[in-house]
């Protein structure tokens, strides 16, 4: 059995969806292009499924104080978190969180162009009130970080800096990082002794 539930149609409900995140009886998720801003910057929507009803409740502008091209999200409690892959103060992407119902959109941390971090292409994982998450990008070395923030937008910090040496702990993360204990998984799509990437592990 297969049926399709919605056909996106890019203006105004967003273009090129990612993937669904499911709390509550609803699920949540983003579009990377779309809408009705700009060149189509992308989309936060919901998905009832008691009644098949789809619903965009916020749209991405590229502005200055916003994102465009929104990754994979996560929903806590009546909120959700997540990252851009660019906008923002300085064009390289963004960490936001936004109500459940689309109201108070906040910009929580601007990155910043290289050689610090920037461009990230995945969401965020979440412990307490901390969320973790990867760059692409920056660093440093170019070859991506991980860091930490509070969910009201204090304490970011640089947790690691990939060096883009393919024998020395892979470089370029991607995906979304898995958070056991204190414990972080993750997998890097390059480097490694093969430079065929890696599967890491690190302490919070």
């Amino acid at each position: 059995w297969f049926t399709t539930v919605h056909n996106f149609t890019n203006n105004p409900d967003g273009a090129y969806p990612t993937q669904l995140a499911w709390t509550n009886g609803i699920f949540y998720g983003t579009t990377g292009g779309g809408g009705t801003f700009g060149y189509g910057d992308g989309t936060i929507f919901t998905f009832n499924t008691n009644g098949s009803v789809l619903t965009t409740i916020y749209m991405f502008t590229g502005a200055t104080n916003n994102g465009q091209t929104p990754n994979d999200l996560l929903v806590a409690g009546n909120k959700i978190y997540g990252t851009t892959q660019s906008g923002g103060t300085n064009g390289v992407g963004i960490i936001y969180s936004v109500n459940t119902d689309g109201s108070g959109f906040t910009n929580l941390y601007s990155f910043r162009p290289s050689p610090d971090e920037n461009s990230p292409y995945t969401g965020l994982a979440l412990s307490g009130n901390t969320l973790f998450g990867t760059t692409l990008y920056g660093g440093g070395n170019g070859g991506g970080t991980v860091f930490k923030i509070n969910t009201d937008g204090t304490g970011y910090a640089l947790l690691r800096t990939f060096t883009n040496n393919p024998s020395v702990g892979g470089y370029s993360p991607q995906g979304e990082l898995v958070l056991i204990g204190s414990t972080l998984f993750g997998v890097a799509q390059a480097g490694g002794t093969n430079n065929g990437g890696v599967l890491y592990a690190m302490n919070t």
